[in-house]
């Protein structure tokens, strides 16, 4: 682990978490951000254009001090770059709700959040027309003095939602209230298995020159997330000092594929944009992602019971170590022997991701393929009897009951009882918007898979594009909501629910799969 930092930060007041950050990503970031000229961007855009056309979402921000007064030049700056922006966050919008329709761009639609009580202050997005997206305000839980709006990109065909949250905290307000209020929302977010874009004047000098605790706690908190900065180069520039306060974080890094400051006079903080590649084939394996996180249960007994244990460590080892490596070292292995293996909570995978399979691999290896129609084959076989058909029957599954303390002998994994649904009559779409719609109305999904036609696959093949727009989709789900899928009031107007039934491969006849 030579080439990682670990880092540690346990506190019973809040959720404890440890997170390798991988320094290898954050060069790669460090190398593509770069300052350009708008010649120069648009020089660079057009390269990025020709290679990644269809799949790129470019992202620019801007505090913009004052949009009232700059609305045009805002609309002028766009013109010049030659190249779609496909959302503009702004951060110190300095609007109310009387002035909000004055400053329309063509081509875009302005949503934001306004102060109430002052002036100044407020976020928003300029949001392309041709975007389908929703405002999620029930992600913020806000402090008044902080501002946050988060914008939802609708289910591009290509890729998962994006949220992407805008924020502005004023430079004389607590860092450490503006992590925790940050830290709430990020938790939400990051439980939507979504891809995630933060932006905005943070007032956080996120410099190498600044080593003060708030740029640590801040970047701690954003790694813990897997989100990393796309920017690295002074945003600010004054007479005798340059800071790094306006960014942009992702939580794909390893899709940025440009990223930077466009000098400009629009205000005294420069534009920052990044261009992210939304290609499935990038981000589709999360064990491959280069900033892991891995999170301690949210316990607070649990947090407070470890905590209990290390205070009962004697550290005297540590204490008289001459050399400061293998302090860290002997402290490393003490704390991870004083943890008890329940304190860690278990990765959580996305039901997208838990099984490789589409859905037309229903058939599996030891179950027949479809018959074929002709008479001659489907003429009962004399060779197998009765006698046969009751051996080949699967004895009856028994499942545990007894609570057990001993760990001697456990389960493996907790046994989750499943309900296989039929949803049809849906208009044309992708299994993200099934899944998400379900789980808005409190359904967990387990797995959905598009249902598609065996005459659309090439000869003696099956069809595998399990991310393939559908009419019909296979829904497994928690055995527990099985009543809110067959409540109607649950279900869009003439949606089709219906248990799902597999062919019995004995008998011929077919067989309910909702016995848990």
């Amino acid at each position: 682990m030579s080439d990682s930092i670990l880092s540690i930060n346990v506190n019973p007041s809040k959720h404890c978490k440890i997170f390798i950050n991988d320094e290898n990503s954050q060069q790669n970031i460090a190398n593509i951000c770069k300052i350009y000229d708008v010649n120069d961007f648009n020089s660079e855009m057009k390269i990025i254009k020709n290679q990644f056309n269809q799949n790129l979402f470019n992202i620019l921000h801007i505090n913009v001090r004052s949009l009232l007064n700059k609305s045009d030049d805002i609309y002028d700056f766009l013109r010049e770059l030659n190249f779609e922006i496909d959302v503009l966050a702004i951060s110190e919008s300095w609007l109310n709700d009387s002035n909000e329709n004055l400053i329309n761009i063509n081509g875009y639609v302005f949503k934001g959040k306004h102060r109430k009580i002052k002036h100044g202050g407020g976020v928003g997005f300029y949001i392309k027309n041709n975007l389908d997206y929703k405002i999620r305000d029930g992600i913020t839980s806000i402090k008044n003095e902080f501002e946050f709006l988060v914008l939802e990109i609708i289910n591009r065909p290509i890729t998962k939602n994006v949220l992407i949250i805008v924020t502005y905290r004023p430079p004389t307000y607590d860092v450490n209230s503006f992590i925790e209020c940050l830290d709430d929302i990020l938790l939400v977010a990051n439980h939507e298995n979504k891809l995630i874009i933060v932006a905005g004047d943070f007032n956080i000098d996120l410099s190498e020159s600044n080593n003060k605790n708030n740029k640590f706690n801040f970047l701690q908190l954003m790694n813990s997330y897997s989100l990393q900065q796309t920017i690295t180069i002074p945003t600010r520039v004054e007479c005798n000092r340059q800071s790094i306060i306006d960014n942009i974080f992702t939580n794909i890094p390893e899709n940025i594929l440009v990223s930077g400051v466009i000098s400009h006079c629009l205000s005294d903080h420069q534009p920052v944009f990044s261009s992210i590649n939304l290609s499935k084939k990038m981000f589709m394996f999360p064990e491959k992602r280069n900033a892991p996180s891995v999170k301690f249960s949210y316990s607070t007994n649990r947090i407070n019971n470890l905590n209990q244990r290390l205070s009962q460590v004697n550290w005297q080892v540590v204490y008289e170590s001459a050399n400061i490596e293998e302090a860290f070292q002997t402290f490393i292995t003490i704390f991870q022997e004083s943890n008890s293996a329940t304190l860690w909570s278990d990765v959580v995978q996305s039901p997208l991701e838990d099984n490789p399979l589409p859905f037309s691999i229903v058939a599996r290896n030891k179950k027949r393929p479809r018959l074929n129609n002709s008479p001659e084959t489907n003429q009962p076989n004399p060779a197998i009897t009765s006698n046969k058909l009751e051996s080949s029957k699967l004895p009856t599954k028994i499942v545990g009951a007894k609570k057990n303390d001993n760990n001697k002998l456990s389960a493996d994994k907790k046994l989750i009882k499943k309900s296989v649904f039929a949803m049809s009559n849906i208009k044309k779409c992708s299994r993200s918007n099934v899944i998400d719609y379900l789980s808005e109305v409190g359904i967990q999904v387990i797995s959905c898979y598009p249902v598609q036609k065996r005459s659309l696959a090439p000869s003696g093949t099956l069809p595998r594009n399990e991310d393939e727009d559908s009419t019909m989709f296979r829904v497994c789900i928690n055995a527990s909501d099985t009543s809110k899928i067959q409540d109607p009031d649950n279900l869009p107007e003439n949606v089709i629910i219906r248990e799902w039934r597999f062919l019995n491969s004995k008998s011929g006849h077919t067989t309910s799969t909702n016995n848990g």
